[in-house]
């Protein structure tokens, strides 16, 4: 995830820089695994993004 397409494939709000109605939801877009258990962290990054998805495109 990142603001520079060029060192992301998908934004802050997991949609993906060069197919604009594409959201990758889940914990395939984290670069690294963790020492924990992500699943709380996926939940809430995907529950993000599900909220900014919805509504008028900005």
């Amino acid at each position: 995830m990142g603001a520079d397409p060029a060192t992301s494939v998908v934004n802050g709000d997991k949609l993906h820089h060069s197919l604009r109605n594409l959201y990758v939801r889940g914990g395939s877009s984290f670069t690294m695994g963790s020492t924990a258990n992500p699943s709380l962290t996926i939940a809430a990054v995907s529950l993000r993004s599900a909220r900014r998805g919805v509504g008028p495109r900005r």
